[in-house]
């Protein structure tokens, strides 16, 4: 643990790890180097501030990330174009549910983005908060799969509040947005949405 007491991290990994990939201790968290995804991942209960370009990113056959905070992330020098992402989740099936990404910055130069979904069969993003005192260009993104799913989350302060991108179909309902240009972009609403 950091001495800090700021930062808990607990991940865990139902992995075989293959000869070529070796383990790497990281004070008390243990991540793989190597190639090969680990089937499955979940990253609960994390605070995670400060970072440059990426608050939390994860890759995996089956990734959830839950219960996060991500707070002042986005210190690029200005100029650099780059995407700032507080949560950035890709795999085969993505859930990232419960989060909080607050205050994505720009130096000038970066595209802002709270949260971004990537999965080949799918991802679910339900419960979220996302706010920031600088516009974002996107609140939440799906961007790729068959089957996405988005309920129960709140976007303020973005160009797009909730986007399904890149052909991605998926459905949503019972989302809130405020001061946000286009509140909906893509896939299908469902329910209440507003």
């Amino acid at each position: 643990m950091a001495d800090a007491g700021l930062v808990e991290i607990r991940a865990s990994h139902t992995y075989e790890r293959p000869a070529e990939v070796r383990e790497v201790e990281l004070d008390d968290f243990s991540a793989y180097e190597g190639s090969a995804e680990a089937p499955m991942t979940e990253l609960e209960d994390l605070v995670v501030e400060g970072c440059g370009f990426r608050g939390i990113d994860v890759q995996g056959q089956s990734v959830t990330v839950r219960s996060c905070r991500v707070r002042n992330t986005g210190f690029i020098s200005s100029g650099v174009a780059i995407n700032v992402w507080g949560i950035l989740a890709q795999g085969t099936s993505v859930r990232v549910e419960g989060n909080q990404v607050h205050e994505l910055t720009s130096a000038g130069g970066q595209t802002l983005r709270a949260i971004q979904t990537s999965g080949s069969r799918g991802s679910t993003v339900v419960g979220n908060e996302v706010r920031s005192t600088q516009t974002l260009s996107a609140g939440i993104i799906l961007f790729s799969g068959d089957a996405n799913f988005a309920t129960d989350n709140v976007v303020a302060d973005c160009s797009t509040g909730l986007s399904f991108a890149n052909g991605a179909p998926g459905k949503y309902r019972d989302n809130l947005t405020l001061n946000c240009a286009t509140a909906f972009s893509g896939g299908t609403a469902v329910g209440s949405n507003s």
